[in-house]
């Protein structure tokens, strides 16, 4: 049973696979493929128990399957109708739609799905160039499906928006634009999104060399996409990629040698979302940011686990703001204590500067009287007429006294 209210604090996106393999192994693909004799199908019962979770994420951040390929499930169909139909707005997936003769059964149910959107895999129209970076894929067998998908979409007013994603590199950058233009007008585009290829340590070192695009060429891309009449979106920039492809091969054996140090792959990486779930096919659930995962399997009240645990994370998170909150005030009056200790400071310099220019002035003064100029040229004949000991020598010490007061001077003794 699941349940919910708007008030219901919320996941910022969650991920889900139904499966943990995929039909194709994509050049640039960053997910690990446990291989056909391990797959792991996810059964109905945890379905069902993700399912729970839908009150707990966003419009269209309840992502059904995005790591790996749900077409490959063999009652992927099954699952999309046991979804409840109050919560399939927060629902959507990715497909590369490159399975052979997808099944008509299932691109009807699509159709009628009101899934919130799905985003299909597209990286080249031109059949060489497809097939090259979706290895596993004939473009033959994507092109039909995708011709039949939206053929049957465009005739269901409950049929899902779709979102085409391309990942750019040296051999389809080029075509950027032509791609958007033929999706937006041939085959039903609410928007296409362009990603750059997420680097990891089972990416082949030559092509990551022979297919980084650079922070230049991707900036002539996003321009010559705004000149265009359609929606589209740019993801994860080249400022988070390897070296420039004119850089020697020690740099890029020195960036895939660092991503591979998981202490050094943050650096190129985008952040997770806060507040994030993955749940893989097999029931694991990770929580993004923190070091801790839990099995579904033994979960029996899934929605209120998570529901809980989404509460200690927003306090965790408000207790940080409120720290962060309290350093910055703490760092403000510091500073504006300093900066008072400073005006201070600079006052009792400038007063000490004004008595020095003062005594200065004064001792010029003093030195240039004639009773200043008699003592000096008369003090040596005074002191041997009167000698220190004697009754004259007392007299004349008490005289340089009293001079020495009047004009604020420590006395000439």
């Amino acid at each position: 049973m699941i349940t919910g209210s708007p008030n219901t604090k919320q996941y910022t996106i969650v991920f889900n696979d139904i499966t943990n393999d995929c039909n194709l192994r994509c050049v640039f693909c960053p997910s690990p493929f446990s291989g056909s004799k391990n797959n792991m199908f996810m059964n109905e019962e945890l379905f069902q128990k993700v399912m729970t979770l839908l009150p707990l994420a966003p419009d269209g951040n309840f992502v059904l399957s995005c790591g790996f390929e749900p077409t490959i499930h063999p009652h992927f169909t099954e699952l999309l109708k046991s979804i409840p139909m109050q919560y399939r707005r927060k629902v959507c997936f990715t497909t590369n739609l490159a399975r052979r003769n997808l099944s008509d059964v299932l691109i009807e149910e699509l159709s009628q799905s009101s899934l919130h959107h799905i985003n299909i895999s597209l990286d080249s129209f031109d059949a060489g160039v497809y097939e090259s970076l979706r290895r596993g894929a004939r473009f033959s067998d994507f092109i039909n499906n995708l011709e039949r998908l939206t053929r049957v979409f465009s005739r269901s007013c409950s049929a899902p928006p779709i979102r085409y994603i391309t990942v750019v590199c040296r051999s389809n950058i080029d075509e950027v634009p032509s791609i958007v233009e033929k999706c937006a007008k041939q085959y039903l585009s609410a928007e296409n999104e362009f990603r750059y290829f997420w680097i990891t340590d089972r990416c082949d070192r030559q092509w990551v060399k022979d297919n980084t695009v650079t922070y230049e060429e991707w900036k002539d891309m996003a321009n010559k996409l705004s000149k265009l009449p359609y929606r589209y979106s740019l993801a994860a920039a080249p400022g988070l990629s390897p070296p420039d492809p004119s850089s020697s091969s020690s740099e890029y054996d020195r960036f895939i040698s660092e991503i591979q140090d998981p202490q050094k792959r943050a650096v190129h990486t985008i952040p997770p979302a806060p507040h994030a779930l993955w749940i893989q096919s097999t029931g694991r659930v990770d929580v993004f940011g923190y070091d801790v995962h839990f099995d579904l399997n033994n979960i029996s009240e899934p929605y209120d686990f998570f529901k809980n645990l989404l509460e200690i994370l927003w306090l965790s998170t408000e207790r940080a703001n409120e720290l962060r909150l309290f350093v910055a005030e703490a760092l403000k009056l510091r500073g504006e204590t300093a900066g008072r200790r400073l005006s201070e400071m600079e006052s009792r310099i400038h007063g000490l500067k004004v008595e020095r220019e003062r005594l200065v002035d004064e001792l010029s003064d003093i030195r240039s009287s004639f009773g200043y100029k008699l003592m000096r040229f008369y003090a040596p004949k005074i002191d041997r007429i009167c000698p220190e000991g004697t009754m004259r020598g007392q007299l004349i010490r008490i005289i340089r006294r009293i001079i020495s007061g009047e004009h604020n001077l420590p006395s000439s003794d």
